[in-house]
């Protein structure tokens, strides 16, 4: 099966996900390259907390911007969450930094 091909999940057993549903979804790294994709096609159907230490241009409808330092506002946002998904990375990190500095963001998250 290719990744186009759809698979028939009707006669599976257990819950249907409710794929038309909006979700709220806390996006960590929303600023970054891939994050900013992800909030753009997020957004279209959910609403969005987009989590970022540099913030883009504008942010698209159903965003509420969130910046990482603000640790109130990121507590909220993650405790409402319904989904949470974490596509951050300190990209100035180099070399033996780039180990420890990147799980930081984690813990903190967890915290």
């Amino acid at each position: 099966m290719n990744r186009r091909e759809h698979i028939d999940t009707s006669s599976m057993p257990g819950p249907k996900p409710a794929a038309s549903q909006p979700m709220r979804i806390c996006l960590i790294g929303a600023g970054g390259g891939i994050g900013q994709h992800l909030v753009a096609k997020f957004s279209r159907q959910h609403e969005v907390a987009a989590v970022y230490r540099r913030p883009p241009a504008g942010w698209p409808k159903g965003t509420t911007p969130v910046r990482f330092t603000d640790e109130k506002a990121l507590a909220n946002a993650v405790g409402a969450a319904e989904v949470i998904v974490h596509a951050a990375l300190n990209s100035r990190a180099r070399g033996r930094q780039f180990i420890p500095d990147n799980p930081a963001t984690t813990e903190k998250l967890l915290s």
